[in-house]
């Protein structure tokens, strides 16, 4: 089983090469993120890079509050990673209050 990070999508298909091998029917590597209902979002400055061969990103979209990003990679091979370690941050700042605790578990 091979792990994939957590905010990354690979393609393998590379878009010219696979319209004239296998026709219009196209399978690119997506991904989704969606931390709606938890009081975070994503901090807005992570983004998005594409990496390999002919890596292109399309349909990047990022939710007005953040809580949602989706995007397509296409390449061959090619990845879309974050461009920075994947940091959240409180929804609503304003509502944080008290301090945090560490807990143990025995």
């Amino acid at each position: 089983m091979t792990e994939i990070p957590f905010g990354v999508s690979y393609d393998c298909t590379g878009e010219s090469w696979w319209e004239k091998r296998w026709g219009p029917c196209k399978l690119y590597g997506r991904f989704q993120l969606d931390i709606r209902g938890t009081g975070l979002a994503i901090s807005e400055s992570v983004g998005w890079i594409a990496d390999g061969w002919r890596g292109e990103i399309r349909d990047f979209t990022r939710s007005s509050d953040s809580t949602e990003v989706s995007c397509l990679v296409i390449g061959w091979p090619a990845k879309c990673t974050p461009n920075s370690t994947m940091n959240v941050e409180p929804l609503n700042p304003q509502e944080v209050s008290g301090t945090a605790q560490t807990v143990i578990c025995a």
